[in-house]
């Protein structure tokens, strides 16, 4: 048999099916709903075996002329059926993109009853671009994002999920990073580039974010980048 979930009913039949992933248990469904003006973002879940739903966040523009940016920041971080859910979440309501921690009540599953818990990152001039990494046992959360005055780059960054204002930079070499983390190994691999060197890939501690072993190096695979003596632009 089908078994039909009801999203119209969030905000009528013209709306974005956003995202949506399983508990880890495959006992729900959790799913992010975007109005039709982008201004409304739904959290749901639904239960896999009934359909019901229940609400949990609301995320609101912060003015008429500004929208809902969508992006992968969601991570489940505790769940106790019928009575809440914890969850990590990516919101720009201070007009930059920051992580929280909130929780929602499931006891009023019509009601949209989450509270934040913790402000992970911020307040401040720079946004967290995606989480890439969760080590729920060390309570930490790994993160792709600026810094204040940085804005051009992007790094690794490190943060607590007790919401402590400490947040240490594991990539700090200028130019774009992007890094694919191993939290039980301690590891992460780190590819960097600038606009004086193509990309370089390494393999670094997640502890401190020291480095390991250089893995590749493009200017050193081709000759041919060499040859062209190409200069950063100015």
């Amino acid at each position: 048999d089908v078994l039909w979930l009801d999203l119209e009913s969030l905000f009528g039949p013209d709306f974005y099916l956003a995202k949506l992933e399983w508990l880890d248990d495959n006992s729900a469904i959790i799913v992010q709903v975007l109005d039709r003006r982008q201004q409304k973002l739904a959290l749901v879940m639904f239960d896999a075996a009934t359909g019901d739903r229940t609400n949990l966040h609301i995320e609101e523009a912060i003015n008429d002329k500004s929208w809902v940016n969508l992006n992968g920041c969601l991570r489940v971080l505790d769940y106790v059926a019928g009575e809440r859910l914890k969850f990590l979440w990516g919101s720009e309501q201070d007009g930059y993109r920051h992580l929280y921690v909130k929780e929602a009540n499931l006891l009023t599953p019509s009601l949209y009853d989450s509270k934040e818990l913790n402000m992970i990152t911020g307040p401040g001039e720079f946004i967290v671009d995606d989480v890439v990494g969760l080590d729920k046992d060390n309570n930490s959360v790994y993160f792709m994002g600026t810094s204040p005055g940085k804005w051009l780059g992007k790094r690794l960054f490190k943060a607590s999920l007790e919401g402590e204002s400490s947040i240490e930079c594991l990539s700090p070499e200028k130019g774009v990073h992007n890094c694919k983390i191993n939290s039980k190994a301690g590891l992460f691999v780190d590819a960097l580039s600038t606009v004086d060197h193509p990309e370089r890939m390494s393999l670094r501690k997640l502890d401190g974010g020291g480095k390991l072993l250089d893995v590749y190096d493009a200017s050193e695979a081709d000759p041919r980048v060499a040859a062209l003596k190409l200069q950063p632009p100015t």
